[in-house]
């Protein structure tokens, strides 16, 4: 189990955390949304001890062994095996079989373990990843957008793994139905802070709706209140027979929170230009066939028409 406590982090004036507070459980596999730019792979980098904080503290477990896949690749060592051996804990840095099995079990020949992992395909290189995280078999495993770059078969394998992974998980992914197929929980960084539900993304969006309308409500219904209690102080202060009780709604006044109103949160927003089609027909296609390989037809007497409205 690993917990931030009251985590602050920013980057100048740019304020990604204010005291946001998250706890990971045993067997928990939690999904992180959030905005583009809201601080996921920050608090990635945090946890994994790549990023300071400015105040709070995590607390984990002495020995608390935390993998991460990072959504941008990087390798340094000439082999696929090398880097996979990189995984390695200290007292079984020679265990090569270790990795190799893990790369068999991903997909991988013989043949690929000695090849640059820069020659791979973007897919075989987020799986070449994942076989590092793995194989150091960590307590907490990191995953920043781990379908990117894979086709439907590896992200089928994917999901059955990760459903499977006994340890703790948090997983950040733009695609929700990914996402709700494979976590038990959701959280999102969400106006600098930290909220988390047990369930779906759309169980998470109900809650930050519903909090968002009480807060709102409330912030009108105070902001009335101090109006008019400032409005009875404002008249009654100066008059002896009634400074007493403009004392008294004063004291009340001060004990009434100032809400700030919540700030818009804007979407990115765009048209697409598009003009009228005159025929019936936009797309014919007459026995395709595609391959890679000759003997690995991919695609084979494929016909099909695409018409207008389809």
């Amino acid at each position: 189990m690993i917990r931030l406590h009251e985590i602050t982090k920013s980057f100048g004036k740019h304020l990604i955390l204010d005291k946001g507070s998250l706890q990971i459980e045993p067997e928990m596999r939690l999904g992180l949304i959030g905005r583009n730019g809201s601080g996921k792979s920050t608090l990635f980098k945090i946890i994994s001890g790549e990023e300071g904080l400015d105040s709070g503290e995590i607390i984990s477990p002495k020995n608390y062994q935390i993998s991460h896949l990072s959504q941008h690749l990087k390798f340094n060592v000439p082999t696929v095996l090398e880097v996979g051996c990189q995984g390695l804990r200290s007292e079984e840095k020679y265990d090569h079989y270790k990795v190799e099995e893990i790369l068999f079990g991903l997909g991988f020949s013989k043949e690929d373990l000695t090849k640059d992992p820069h020659e791979l395909s973007g897919g075989f290189q987020v799986l070449l990843s994942l076989a590092k995280a793995l194989v150091s078999k960590p307590n907490l495993l990191l995953l920043d957008e781990p379908t990117n770059y894979l086709d439907i078969v590896a992200i089928r394998w994917i999901t059955r793994f990760i459903r499977s992974w006994k340890n703790e998980m948090i997983i950040i992914s733009h695609d929700q139905s990914f996402l709700d197929n494979v976590t038990t929980h959701t959280a999102i960084i969400h106006r600098q802070n930290i909220l988390r539900v047990k369930g779906s993304t759309a169980k998470l969006a109900k809650v930050i709706d519903e909090f968002e309308e009480h807060y709102e409500k409330q912030r009108i219904s105070e902001e009335k209140q101090r109006r008019q209690l400032q409005t009875f102080i404002d008249k009654n202060i100066a008059n002896p027979a009634t400074a007493t009780q403009a004392k008294s709604r004063r004291r009340m006044l001060e004990k009434i929170p100032e809400r700030q109103k919540l700030e818009t949160l804007y979407d990115l927003s765009f048209d697409f230009q598009a003009a009228d089609f005159p025929g019936k027909t936009m797309l014919e296609i007459t026995n395709l066939g595609f391959y890679y390989e000759p003997k690995q037809e991919l695609i084979k007497n494929l016909s099909c028409f695409v018409e207008t409205n389809d």
